[in-house]
């Protein structure tokens, strides 16, 4: 199938590769010029296993990145939307949407299958999208072909999970369902769902029980703080063998590109119920980052921080740093005038300056700090490399470790998240 892929950030260009690697012809359409020139090089801006070798095996047969918007009319069989879907002032921003199908639309015929695969506000495809595409002549007297297939990979795994996972979709007819499952055949099953409206929630309700789940481990820390004990001590002994809790590991908040914002898609498309028990999860995954560097503070003597951990998230490792709890520690550390490094073995220098930390070699900073914090759980912060590392510190250091991988080790002023200070010795 001829396939325009519209967006080639983490979704749009692992989904591109993975069609193109299927035998599709993908045309990947990007604005962003740096993006376009590094992918006909031949290196993905995305951090992915694989996804290199799945580039340069796939570049110029079957996958053809480009910006011009006129060649989608050669790869116009399906168009799959791949746009961000970004919070202004807590609204949904969904420009990048509409420009997206406006300047796509002049490119399409009869039977061209529309794909939304971004995430969205309930109701968006069939309120926003498909009045957009009945306004071009070429449907104006038959119906579009729309299907909702909802991303649902995890940074770090996607090509994995692409392949492996199932993919849920809805269509508005038959005919769109079928091509909808044609074109996701990569996929190990294609679960069909009722309504546009069900696919569209389908991944909001997914992301939003995540959080959840991540906003009771993280409560359940903030008792264990107040209450003299260690939280993953007592998560362990309650999941070991224990069918009936999984309990999540508290975290020093929880960040990214979805997580962060699709509780308030989910709320933003209800009109009569507000889900308030997913907005106060939300609510306190944002307050513990500041909650936790609000404990310690006061007990720091110095102005000198590393944060340890700028991408939003460790596990799988990814060098995104959108919407990061250690990009918020920095932010909070700056405003209080302290002269803060950051450090995260995923990144570039480059990377970590675009967070307004300073960068040292690790173990020059270390010597350096007063004040250290683990702010994500990349499995290199539970090494003995980098422990022995932190055991350099200067005499008065203290050290948040906001994920709980220091395990057993004892260590002088380490003050743990879920953890009261009580056992700190600094």
């Amino acid at each position: 199938m001829k396939t325009t892929v519209v967006g080639l950030g983490y979704v749009g260009l692992t989904l591109a590769l993975t069609l193109a690697d299927c035998g599709h012809r993908v045309y990947g359409l990007e604005i962003n010029e740096e993006i376009i020139e590094s992918l006909l090089s031949g290196k993905s801006h995305v951090m992915e296993p694989g996804i290199d070798d799945l580039l340069k095996s796939n570049l110029g047969k079957t996958f053809f990145p480009g910006k011009e918007t006129q060649k989608v009319s050669e790869f116009n069989e399906a168009i799959i939307y791949c746009l961000p879907t970004p919070l202004n002032a807590g609204v949904p921003d969904l420009s990048y949407f509409i420009r997206a199908v406006g300047s796509t639309l002049t490119y399409v015929k009869k039977d061209t299958l529309f794909v939304v695969r971004s995430t969205v506000p309930v109701g968006t495809t069939r309120k926003l999208l498909i009045p957009l595409l009945k306004e071009s002549q070429v449907f104006q007297n038959s119906e579009p072909m729309v299907a909702v297939c909802p991303e649902r990979t995890a940074e770090g795994v996607a090509l994995q999970e692409l392949r492996s996972l199932p993919q849920l979709g809805a269509a508005t007819s038959p005919q769109a369902l079928a091509r909808a499952e044609k074109l996701f055949s990569f996929a190990r099953e294609f679960i069909k769902l009722d309504s546009l409206e069900a696919a569209e929630a389908a991944k909001l309700f997914s992301n939003v029980y995540r959080d959840v789940q991540f906003a009771l481990a993280n409560e359940f820390a903030l008792l264990a703080e107040e209450w003299g004990f260690d939280i993953h001590q007592v998560i362990a002994a309650i999941n070991k063998d224990y069918p009936r809790a999984n309990i999540a590991r508290p975290g020093l908040g929880v960040g990214g590109p979805c997580l962060s914002k699709d509780t308030y898609l989910m709320a933003y498309s209800a009109k009569e119920y507000q889900p308030l028990l997913s907005l106060q999860a939300r609510k306190l995954n944002e307050e513990i980052v500041h909650q936790e560097i609000n404990r310690i503070l006061p007990l720091v003597k110095g102005n000198k921080a590393l944060v340890c951990g700028l991408a939003f998230k460790g596990r799988p490792e990814t060098n995104d740093i959108r919407n990061s709890p250690g990009v918020e520690v920095i932010k909070l550390l700056l405003n209080q005038n302290f002269v803060v490094y950051g450090f995260d073995p995923a990144l570039k220098e480059e990377i970590i300056f675009k967070t307004g930390a300073l960068t040292e070699p690790l173990e020059k900073a270390v010597r350096e700090a007063d004040l250290i914090i683990i702010a994500n759980n990349n499995r290199f912060f539970e090494s003995e490399d980098f422990w022995e590392t932190l055991s350099q510190k200067k005499k008065g250091c203290l050290i948040l470790d906001g994920w709980g991988l220091s395990g057993k080790r004892k260590l002088k002023g380490l003050i743990k998240l879920g953890v009261g200070n009580e056992g700190c010795n600094y």
